[in-house]
């Protein structure tokens, strides 16, 4: 039995999980930090990057989970340094209800007899909208093979998208929504195709845009970026919505630009 609890206490720990250098940081402006906890917990409040806002936990898998806040909604961020008793793992590691037995806020881990977490920072930023009921918050997340720096470029694409014009004023009208990360069109009827211009630059880059067409019907599409067709496959993708009053087009594209990027949707033959 002793054997049995010394391998589950190893096999447990969020060492085998986690690196040492577990947290790397970044703000807009390109500043970066990675953050060890080999030695010590890491300062409860950083001031390297100053405004952070993006994070990546470094995890010992391939993809590694990465969160971003808009600059816009001043984001704020912290170290946990709670609950960590060093001779059993250099992070925070315990039980909480319902896998703890007491509904309760848990208990320190000692071995890995069932579920556990572990906690490395907090972000704190301010509501995009508030109601006199609710507030919404939005954050971006996902996982990456990409260090920290590198996204940097997504997250002002989605802070501070690229203005999407029309070609020849056709009359259509767009709006982005971060929370979708998408740019909405609503289609006129009797129109086969959209044409525009995402206007990508080094502070609004275009960066795998999403579009939802709405009123687009049940029709296939063919995408032309820049003059060149793209065809379905990895790096197009597209499928339909079906709501109460139309069928709507969802299109997803793989395309990073810092310059201007021509796009073109019409109805295929």
């Amino acid at each position: 039995m002793a054997k049995i609890q010394r391998y589950s206490m190893e096999f447990g720990k969020k060492e085998k999980v986690l690196n040492y250098a577990a947290l790397s940081v970044a703000n807009i402006k390109g500043d970066t930090i990675t953050l060890s906890w080999e030695k010590a917990t890491p300062p409860f409040l950083p001031q390297y990057p100053k405004n952070p806002n993006i994070q990546v936990v470094n995890t010992k898998s391939t993809y590694h989970p990465f969160s971003v806040i808009r600059p816009q909604d001043s984001a704020r961020m912290d170290i946990y340094s709670g609950e960590i008793r060093r001779e059993i793992s250099v992070f925070p590691w315990w039980n909480h209800w319902p896998v703890e037995q007491k509904n309760n806020d848990g208990r320190f881990a000692q071995f890995a007899d069932r579920a556990s977490h572990s906690s490395l920072s907090h972000w704190s930023w301010n509501p995009s909208e508030i109601t006199d009921r609710a507030q919404t918050k939005i954050m971006l997340n996902g996982l990456t093979t990409k260090k920290v720096g590198e996204l940097i470029p997504l997250a002002k694409s989605w802070s501070n998208p690229p203005e999407l014009v029309f070609k020849n004023n056709q009359g259509l009208t767009a709006s982005y929504k971060p929370e979708e990360k998408c740019y909405n069109i609503q289609m006129k009827e009797g129109k086969k195709e959209i044409e525009f211009t995402l206007n990508g630059n080094e502070s609004s880059p275009v960066v795998n845009p999403a579009f939802v067409i709405e009123g687009w019907g049940n029709m296939p599409v063919t995408l032309k970026i820049n003059g060149t067709q793209v065809e379905k496959g990895n790096n197009f993708r597209y499928g339909f919505r079906q709501t109460l009053n139309s069928v709507d087009l969802v299109v997803w594209i793989r395309k990073e630009s810092a310059t201007p990027v021509q796009v073109s949707l019409r109805y295929s033959d």
